[in-house]
């Protein structure tokens, strides 16, 4: 998302600016190494654009400096972009899941404005210790099943721009691996060091 009045009123215009002058435009992380500075870094090295980092100590500071117009852009989840998105607070630019998002489907992907393709949708999951049973982890999956598919928590969910994914154990060993190995190579390529 962009503060509000920034000329850019797209994701291609703030490339094509920063394109034409490096460093000019910045961008507000939670912090080095937080996954808004990993995600924008990722996106400004896919569009061959540089940009000044500014990081925060948390969210809740960036967004006051974005809200303030002392900062042009920040990365943030989608639930909590959205009230200030709604309020006109400041402008969105894309998502950057694989799909537009059902709450905001006037938003493009990255992928959809042709300036990289770049796609990362967070993702939770219910974790429990190595050494768990393998009949207690198929209760817990089978109980978690049971609640997510409750029409008030699939509700929920569709409400705050998720979807929920039924994944077996090893679909979720392989999807932590990819997410581990990508997220790694790249922090590496980029040169982030966390605080």
């Amino acid at each position: 998302m962009a503060r509000k009045d920034l000329p850019q009123a797209t994701l291609k215009d703030v490339v094509a600016f920063a394109k034409a002058n490096p460093k000019k435009l910045n961008y507000a992380s939670a912090g080095n190494g937080s996954g808004q500075h990993v995600i924008a870094a990722a996106l400004w090295q896919q569009a061959g654009v540089e940009l000044t980092h500014v990081p925060y100590r948390g969210a809740q500071a960036a967004y006051q400096d974005l809200l303030g117009g002392r900062v042009d852009l920040f990365f943030d989840l989608s639930p909590t972009a959205r009230a200030q998105i709604a309020a006109g607070n400041v402008r969105a630019l894309a998502v950057s899941g694989t799909a537009r998002l059902p709450t905001q489907p006037e938003i493009p992907t990255i992928g959809e404005t042709g300036v990289a393709k770049l796609e990362l949708e967070s993702w939770f999951g219910l974790f429990a210790p190595a050494k768990t049973p393998p009949v207690v982890l198929e209760r817990l999956r089978i109980e978690l099943a049971k609640v997510i598919a409750m029409p008030e928590v699939m509700d929920s969910f569709v409400k705050a721009g998720g979807k929920p994914l039924a994944l077996s154990q090893a679909d979720t060993r392989a999807l932590v691996r990819k997410d581990v190995e990508r997220w790694s190579r790249t922090v590496r390529e980029l040169g982030i060091q966390p605080e």
